[in-house]
This record gives C-alpha cells, sequence and structure tokens, in this order.
C-alpha cells in the first residue's frame, strides 16, 4: 500500500498492471462484476487500455482548453485511480507532454476541514510540492525573488527612484517591499505558476489525491478547493473519483461545470495479475536479502529459512486460491472491484495465524505447489484474525 511518492513510483516502474475494457478468458464472475452500469458510464469517456490512454493524452495535447479547468478520472474504491494517474504522467505520456507538464500531488487526506484554514493549507502545499519538482531553482535567492515579483516592483519603481540606489534608505525601503510581497501567499504562488509555467509555455496539472475519502459536507468542501484553484490559478485540475461519489455529486460545482470531453473513466485489472506482479515485485526485493531467518514448528523444532524460500510460500497461496474454482469465485465476489481490498485479503491469509508451522514447512519442502487443505482456506476465510468464528462480527 505505497503511502510515499518513492513507493508510488516503485510500484508504477515494478508492479503496474494495466486494465482493459475488452478481456479474453475472463472468468463468468469478473465478467459479471465488470458489466455493472452506473450512471457515470453514460456521461465519461471510458479508457480502453490504461497501459496505453490514448483517450486522455489527446486531450492533454490542447493546452489552451485545460488551463483553469477540472479534469474528472471516475472509478471504483480501489480501482487504482492514483496509480494509474502516476503511471500516465510518468510512463505513458508522450515526450513532447511531458515537457509542456508539470505535475504535483496533494494529498488530501491529511488536509483540514475548516473553510478557515484549507485554503492556506492548499496554497503552502502546493508552493511545497512545486520546489520539489523544480529542484534547479534557489527559491530563496534575491534574484529569483525579483524576477519573480517583477511586476510590483516595477509598480513601486517611481517611489524608489526617489532615493539614490544602494544607499541604506533605498535597501530598507526595498526589503520592507518584498517582506510585504513574500507574505501574501496566495501572490506568491499565482507569480511563480506564471514565472515557472506559464511563460515557458508549460501547464502545471495539480492532482487532488484522495478528495472523497470524506463525508458529504467535507468533500463538498474540497469541490469548493477545486473550484477556487482552478479559477484562481493557471493551472488544470486533475480530480480522482469514485463512481458513487460522481453520480451524487454531478449536479455540485466544480462537477457541473466539468467539460464532458474531460471526464474519464477506468475499470480495476484483474486481481489475479495485481497479487503475481506484487509478489514478483516483492520476491525481487526479498532477494537483496540473504540473511536467514527461523521460526519454530509446534514441537519445538527449530528450522532455518532461506530468505529466497518466501517465494514458494507466497506461491503456493496463490496457486491454492485462484486455482481452486470455489475459492477463486469467492475471493473475487468478496472483492469486487474493489482490488485494494483484494490485496488486503491475500495478505491477511499469508499472516493468517491459522496456518500453522507444519503447513509452512510443507509449502516450502513440497516438490510440486502445495494444496492448502480446504477446510483450513475456509478457517481462514470466515475467522480472520480471530480464533473462533463470531457470526456477529
Amino acid at each position: 500500500n505505497p503511502e510515499t511518492i518513492n513507493d508510488r513510483e516503485q510500484i508504477i516502474e515494478n508492479a503496474y498492471v494495466e486494465s482493459k475494457r475488452r478481456l479474453s478468458h475472463v472468468s463468468p464472475i469478473d465478467r459479471l462484476i465488470r458489466s455493472i452500469i452506473t450512471p457515470s458510464k453514460n456521461v465519461s469517456i471510458e479508457i480502453d487500455d490504461t497501459g496505453k490512454p490514448n483517450e486522455i493524452i489527446e486531450q492533454l495535447k490542447d493546452k489552451k482548453k485545460l488551463r483553469n479547468q477540472v479534469c474528472l478520472l471516475i472509478g471504483s474504491v480501489g480501482s487504482g485511480k492514483s496509480t494509474f494517474i502516476d503511471y500516465l504522467r510518468k510512463k505513458a505520456l508522450p515526450q513532447d507532454l511531458i515537457q509542456e507538464t508539470s505535475w504535483i500531488s496533494l494529498n488530501l487526506n491529511n488536509a483540514p476541514v475548516s473553510k478557515e484554514k484549507i485554503y492556506d493549507w492548499v496554497i503552502n502545499l502546493t508552493i511545497e510540492r512545486i520546489k520539489e519538482i523544480c529542484t534547479d531553482i534557489e527559491f530563496d535567492s534575491i534574484e529569483f525573488i525579483k524576477k519573480v515579483y517583477n511586476n510590483e516592483i516595477k509598480a513601486k519603481s517611481s517611489l524608489l527612484s526617489i532615493l539614490k540606489e544602494g544607499s541604506d534608505e533605498y535597501n530598507k525601503e526595498f526589503y520592507s517591499l518584498l517582506k510585504e510581497l513574500l507574505q501574501n501567499k496566495e501572490l506568491y504562488l499565482l507569480n511563480i505558476i506564471k514565472y515557472l509555467f506559464q511563460h515557458r509555455n508549460k501547464i502545471l496539472i495539480i492532482v487532488l489525491d484522495n478528495c472523497d475519502k470524506r463525508n458529504r459536507d467535507e468533500q463538498l468542501l474540497m469541490f469548493e478547493v477545486a473550484n477556487w484553484l482552478k479559477s484562481s490559478f493557471n493551472s488544470m485540475v486533475f480530480l480522482p473519483l469514485r463512481e458513487t461519489t460522481y453520480d451524487l455529486y454531478r449536479n455540485e460545482p466544480p462537477l457541473d461545470t466539468v467539460i464532458k470531453d474531460l471526464v474519464f473513466r477506468i475499470d480495476p485489472p484483474l486481481l489475479i495479475n495485481v497479487i503475481q506482479k506484487r509478489i514478483e515485485y516483492a520476491l525481487r526485493e526479498i532477494d537483496a536479502n540473504q540473511a536467514d531467518f527461523t521460526y519454530f514448528l509446534s514441537n519445538g523444532l527449530k528450522v532455518t529459512c532461506k530468505r529466497a524460500e518466501i517465494g514458494n510460500y507466497l506461491r503456493c497461496i496463490l496457486h491454492t486460491l485462484f486455482e481452486n474454482d470455489f475459492f477463486k469465485k469467492l475471493l473475487i465476489g468478496l472483492t469486487g472491484r474493489n482490488i485494494r481490498r483484494g490485496l488486503e485479503i491475500f495478505l491477511d491469509f499469508c499472516k493468517s495465524g491459522h496456518l500453522h508451522e507444519d503447513y509452512i514447512f510443507k509449502m516450502r519442502t513440497a516438490p510440486k505447489a502445495f494444496q492448502i487443505p480446504n477446510h483450513i482456506i475456509s478457517r481462514v476465510i470466515l475467522r480472520g484474525k480471530r480464533l473462533y468464528y463470531d457470526e456477529t462480527c
């Protein structure tokens, strides 16, 4: 579950799985889940292949239309909207669009829900993110500050001209002017966007991530912020939204003013493909650690295990769950379109205390993939982390 920017980029580089609208050899339950019709399907552009998102790329080529607009990416809970946006800006964009766009992401999970605080928070975080992507700029240098506030300094030049440039009086007045300008964070953000992006014929794309993980009033506040952000600054706002959120609030600002050509929708990838990719990535990371570790069997016998042998354990569980048609259907049914939930179920299965040490030993030593007995699989799924089953939970 990647949290930091570096974690997310590692997933893109090592474990990204595209989703395609037309998939061959899809199981009946997968096909049933994908056929669910939501109102948003009628008013959005479906991306046929998230590995080659030509639908979005074509729209991004028209920079004039994108300025001061909101672009929506609609998908189910846990369908990989944030991961797709990372993939889009890092891997899918053609070279010319990479040169003409700059992307920053604001995680709204940490945003205050007060109208008195949210706008300052967004401004400060946007400035911070711009500084992170423009590493070649010395933002604190007096030369850069003069360039950013060039128009404001010119407007005051007539008053400064009565003082001798370089004198103590001149420097004192000039310092007071810059200090006053720098205290206005909104003006500062507006000016650095103009100087760093607009004057270079680039467009800044601000991704408001996790905007929909809140209650109704908080979501509407976040939409209000998105509307203010795209109207106040020369930028485009990219807003990933759940299908249910869009269906509930599509008549509220700024969703009601979004251009139809800028409303896109993705389907989640197949769960088994995502798990396989993550396992392959995890095994490559494990291979880099050569240290052994030990565990004890129920009879007290000490077992030493190579790190690489974890691969047999993970592959065995994957084989057990997805080669058994009943449990495969059960797992996909429990997951639905929420791939994140499917990863959590699989991880909880791997960590389950109901998989006793003797089963772990058999998974390591079996010449072929060891099949975990069905009653153990049922026990893990039904009881979860509990020793006994509780029907009230």
